[in-house]
């Protein structure tokens, strides 16, 4: 199993789309990678889509990605494959990316504690902090428009075994090579990008809903929601659409550039988003400093729910549908 996911790692590593699947058939997307300094990606020469439209997605097989595409640099290099790639009962390919692991020494300090229905800070647009009454975490805030939300990723521990630090119990792929990481640098993941959560975590037992509000607390504090795709939609096309979103959303440090250059965020609305990489279904952890992915309330299919993504390397924000199963951050917004 290793093995060939680490021939797949090399060529993902060129590639951090998300992959979605539907009827049974793989779907890779490249449009995230890429992999010199022109403006066109692997797989989406047109960048990404409107807010409205669809979901970037290539309807080409891993197989035939292999077997037609040259890379562009030998840092992105692929190995040729002639086998096929089916899908398993639950499985799928989703974002990859070369990824690093942060050093405890990279942690950021902790917010001072307020309650969101009397802070008096005076820090900025996100210096407002509110506590969550189950853990009595504090979590700063902001205001996008019509929209408060958190500026942070949630940390927020469930009792279930649906939600991980980066790196914990599993496996952590860096370029293909798969390592462990200690438990001082997994809880400074934590604490730096909040913990990573399947769908069924985040959902806690909610239907789908693609409302405004959503109406779904799931994961989220008491007086907060797991915002819904519409929800995303609204916040991105205030700012600008999703073609200058990732830039304007991004925080200013923090990202890494992983051999494909580094677009600095703006932050201008403090929400401060970061790459907290991802858990894939399998059990191993991707893409921590590279690209960050956040959940919505809204599935697409039985097996497949949006989600967005933000990456280093580029300015724009993307939507896509990846497996329920994968870990990726939650940030929740105000009821």
């Amino acid at each position: 199993m290793l093995s060939s996911l680490a021939t797949l790692a090399l060529f993902l590593s060129a590639c951090g789309g998300d992959s979605s699947t539907g009827g049974g058939n793989i779907e890779l997307s490249c449009s995230s990678i890429e992999a010199d300094d022109s403006s066109s990606s692997l797989g989406d020469v047109n960048g990404p889509l409107s807010s409205s439209g669809l979901q970037e997605r290539s309807s080409s097989s891993f197989a035939e990605f292999l077997s037609s595409t040259t890379p562009k640099s030998s840092s992105s290099a692929t190995k040729s494959s002639s086998s096929s790639w089916e899908k398993s009962s639950s499985s799928i390919i989703d974002d990859r990316f070369s990824s690093t692991a942060i050093s405890s020494s990279s942690v950021s300090s902790e917010s001072s504690s307020s309650d969101v229905n009397s802070s008096s800070s005076s820090g900025g647009a996100s210096g407002r902090t509110f506590t969550d009454s189950r853990d009595n975490r504090v979590y700063r805030y902001v205001e996008i428009g019509t929209q408060t939300w958190m500026a942070e990723n949630l940390n927020y521990a469930v009792t279930s075994s649906n939600s991980w630090c980066y790196g914990e119990g599993g496996s952590v792929d860096e370029s293909g090579e798969y390592i462990t990481l200690s438990d001082e640098e997994i809880q400074a993941n934590c604490k730096k990008y909040g913990r990573l959560y399947n769908w069924e975590a985040v959902m806690a037992g909610a239907a789908s809903s693609s409302a405004i509000p959503s109406g779904v607390q799931g994961i989220c504090p008491d007086g907060w929601h797991l915002p819904s795709n519409a929800e995303w939609i609204m916040m991105v096309d205030f700012i600008g659409g999703e073609s200058v979103a990732g830039t304007k959303l991004k925080s200013a440090t923090g990202w890494i550039d992983k051999g494909y250059g580094l677009i600095i965020g703006t932050d201008d609305y403090g929400f401060n988003a970061l790459p907290g990489g991802y858990r894939f279904f399998a059990g191993y952890f991707l893409n921590v400093g590279g690209i960050g992915y956040w959940w919505s309330a809204t599935e697409n299919d039985s097996y497949n729910t949006y989600r967005w993504r933000m990456g280093s390397h580029y300015a724009y924000v993307s939507e896509g549908y990846p497996d329920k199963s994968n870990g990726y951050s939650v940030r929740c917004i105000k009821d």
